[in-house]
């Protein structure tokens, strides 16, 4: 194993890893450098970008001109990347040819056969190459694992996970994300909805695709679908993202023997983030007002009450109705993440009105 960087075993003397950060439109500002400043073991030292940076919220960062101005910074242990996708591969490479270690914005690669050439040169280099999957750690997500992982819905058949919006006319936030090639959902949401399936089920047997470019003027694909198929015994697995639909935004459903649930919405962290609010935080990584739905069938519903939860108080007529809410831990740590706040629907006999996990406006009238 190659020895310690220079800034490695200065940062290790120091209990502080110096990180240089380059690119800071909405990834690198929003997405990394909050977090970087969050993490007590990290400082950010340097940001390779055009715009100025803040030296109320980032005292130790300096503009650098270029990654070789960076990179030239003996100092620097840590590059994170947040560039546009076509630049990924040559800087990581470069970043690890001078002994850096590197956590790199999705997606990581064009072609499988990047990536083999990026884990060679890391491995080589006897340093650390990290895809960023921030996903990991939405509400929605979280909450799932923890179902699973508890066995509440027994034996999983049928995930689906949609990431969905309505563009009839191509919207980009930078020109780069208008070039063909590199571009679209499979390469700008899907590392996510991939990564969220393979933690949750690891890796299927099989795996289709189907990609289509169904707006006028489209420069990349517009409509992604992904089926991850594992077996006979296993779930299937169907994501998706289309830009041309006006009902879905961001949803995702799970099913097994035992129960189901569901969830719609955004995780809120990156909102709040953009509105230039920082991690940690009163309320941070949590959902009020973002509600999924759990259905139990009898018996596991009967396994529930016998557990913690058959003390809590029951309500309605002659206790047919019980106060179904709660919450599931999505994980703790500095940022005190939580899960959804789930609605346990009743069964079926019960009368039809349930009861709510979310305090809101009643609506009048039946559903049908």
């Amino acid at each position: 194993m190659p020895e310690p960087h220079a800034g490695e075993r200065a940062a290790i003397a120091a209990g502080k890893l110096k990180v240089g950060l380059v690119g800071f439109g909405l990834a690198g500002r929003v997405l990394h450098a909050p977090f970087i400043r969050a993490t007590p073991a990290l400082q950010l030292t340097a940001v390779v970008t055009s715009r100025a940076v803040d030296g109320a919220l980032y005292p130790a960062a300096r503009r650098a001109s270029s990654l070789d101005a960076l990179l030239a910074d003996p100092s620097i242990a840590l590059v994170v990347l947040a560039t546009p996708n076509g630049l990924h591969v040559e800087q990581a490479l470069r970043a690890l040819a001078a002994g850096r270690h590197v956590v790199c914005d999705k997606p990581l690669a064009r072609t499988a056969a990047e990536v083999r050439t990026l884990a060679a040169a890391a491995s080589a280099a006897g340093r650390l190459l990290i895809p960023f999957q921030n996903r990991r750690w939405d509400c929605d997500h979280r909450t799932i694992a923890a179902l699973l992982d508890a066995g509440r819905l027994g034996r999983v058949h049928s995930y689906e996970s949609r990431w969905s919006r309505y563009q009839p006319e191509p919207q980009v936030r930078a020109a780069w994300k208008a070039e063909p090639g590199f571009n679209g959902p499979l390469y700008d949401l899907f590392p996510h909805l991939i990564d969220q399936a393979l933690t949750l089920f690891g890796r299927p047997a099989r795996v289709t695709a189907r990609l289509l470019k169904n707006r006028p003027g489209s420069a990349a694909h517009d409509f992604a679908r992904v089926v991850l198929d594992y077996g006979a015994q296993g779930p299937q697995v169907i994501l998706e993202a289309d830009h041309l639909d006006p009902f879905s935004d961001r949803e995702t459903f799970v099913r097994g023997s035992l129960g189901a649930f569901g969830t719609r919405g955004l995780d809120p962290q990156e909102a709040r983030l953009t509105a230039g609010e920082l991690p940690g935080g009163p309320g941070w990584g949590e959902a009020p007002s973002q509600a999924g739905r759990l259905r139990l069938s009898s018996s596991a519903r009967e396994e529930a009450r016998g557990g913690a939860d058959a003390a809590r108080p029951r309500v309605g007529r002659a206790g047919q109705r019980r106060d179904a809410s709660r919450r599931v831990s999505a994980g703790r740590g500095r940022a005190r993440r939580r899960g959804l706040r789930i609605t346990l629907a009743p069964p079926r006999e019960a009368p039809a009105r349930r009861a709510r996990a979310h305090r809101g406006p009643r609506r009048r009238g039946r559903s049908r």
